[in-house]
């Protein structure tokens, strides 16, 4: 039984064998190599020309939107709320109302204030008055004294009478100035009664009734300053120090009000978190039609490095051999491989440094089926001239193919 299922095992390994040579066009007892093409010995190859152009390394990340600014909006000084005059959502104005308190209070002590400072300044007018009158009986009493019609005595109680009504007047003076400093800090007492948005943006939150009691230490709403936004984007430490201030970057939203903007790198934070070891990048972002709003998800795209100029190769005739990255060049009627350097990588084309010139042909489709001298014959040369960026060529060589890209 054993023995019979050993045989059924190996015949069943030599049927896939057979198998997999049939496939690969290598026939039983016969040697040679591997046949492409299903027997006809040519494979179509595409290229495309080495040309120049501007080159870009983007950095494609999601960004998370925050507010530009959060403030906690708050009375500056203690009251009852009188009038509520916003709700969650509305878009607001620097210097619009949004809150009252009960203002009778603090009206009726500036009332009272005003009529201090009168009244201060009734007795300073008085003093003045009494002043005035003592200064001229002085210099009466001077001129009656020098032609000895006075007593010094009498000179004396009049110049007596001038300090005191001089003293009397600085002394009302001082009133007059405290009384007019106690009416400023009522009637800014009584502007305190209603709270003003301190800036243009949107309300997050209300959290005040008619009838509450509050005061500087209570937030009764919050304001978020969103003509402006920041967004938020996390990079690993290889490439945090691409970033820096002043980068423009492309922001991408689904929402029909925001689509594509554009904004600027304003910081790069120092420090990595501890837990997912990436950076924060913020940047600044204008919203004047408020379409991104805190919490959203974007696309972020920044231009990390550029060239006005580079040599351009197409991604798809790009080959790895192992760490070595190289390509097949078209080249008197065969493909010659080439290592080449590489720089900027972008979506569908490569940056060159050295290795192919421009001008040059690569291949771009069927090279996986090409190794070095491997004779080709570009179809159409005749027709497109050797200028053509593009076309197709047949491998007239059924060598062992180099590793694919």
């Amino acid at each position: 039984m054993v023995r019979f299922l050993a045989q059924i095992v190996i015949a069943g390994i030599v049927a896939v064998g057979a198998y997999e040579a049939v496939k690969q066009g290598i026939h039983p007892g016969g040697g040679g190599a591997p046949r492409r093409g299903g027997g006809s010995g040519s494979v179509p190859v595409a290229f495309e020309t080495v040309h120049t152009g501007a080159a870009s390394r983007v950095h494609r990340s999601v960004g998370l939107v925050e507010p530009l600014e959060k403030i906690n909006l708050a009375p500056r000084t203690t009251g009852t709320v009188a009038r509520v005059m916003f709700e969650p959502g509305d878009t607001v104005q620097g210097g619009q109302v949004l809150l009252e308190l009960d203002q009778r209070e603090a009206r009726m002590s500036v009332v009272q204030a005003r009529a201090d400072l009168m009244f201060a300044e009734g007795n300073l007018s008085q003093a003045q008055v009494n002043l005035d009158l003592s200064r001229r009986e002085l210099q009466r009493q001077q001129e009656l004294k020098t032609k000895g019609l006075a007593s010094q005595q009498k000179f004396d109680e009049i110049d007596a009478d001038v300090k005191r009504n001089d003293a009397r007047v600085r002394v009302e003076d001082a009133r007059v100035a405290q009384s007019r400093s106690r009416l400023e800090e009522e009637e800014l007492r009584l502007g305190f009664q209603s709270l003003e948005a301190p800036d243009a943006g949107i309300i997050e939150t209300r959290s005040a009734n008619v009838g509450d009691a509050v005061g500087p230490t209570r937030a009764i709403g919050v304001l978020l300053k969103m003509h402006v936004v920041r967004v938020f984007i996390l990079v690993s430490e290889s490439v945090v120090n691409d970033f820096k201030p002043g980068m423009t970057a492309r922001i991408f939203h689904e929402s029909d009000a925001v689509k594509e903007v554009q904004g600027g790198i304003v910081r790069v934070y120092p420090a990595a978190d501890q837990q997912t070891r990436l950076f924060r990048v913020e940047l600044h972002v204008d919203n004047p039609n408020l379409g991104l709003r805190p919490g959203m998800y974007t696309r972020v795209e920044t231009v990390v490095e550029s060239k006005p100029t580079a040599v351009l190769m197409a991604r798809d005739a790009l080959v790895h051999q192992g760490a070595v990255a190289g390509t097949f060049i078209i080249d008197g009627g065969k493909a010659r491989w080439t290592e080449i350097e590489l720089g900027i990588q972008m979506v569908d084309e490569v940056e060159v440094l050295a290795g192919v010139n421009v001008g040059d042909r690569v291949v771009t489709l069927g090279k996986h089926l090409l190794s070095n001298g491997v004779e080709v014959s570009v179809k159409g040369d005749s027709e497109a001239g050797p200028d053509a960026d593009h076309g197709v060529a047949k491998a007239t060589d059924s060598t062992r193919p180099s590793e694919g890209s």
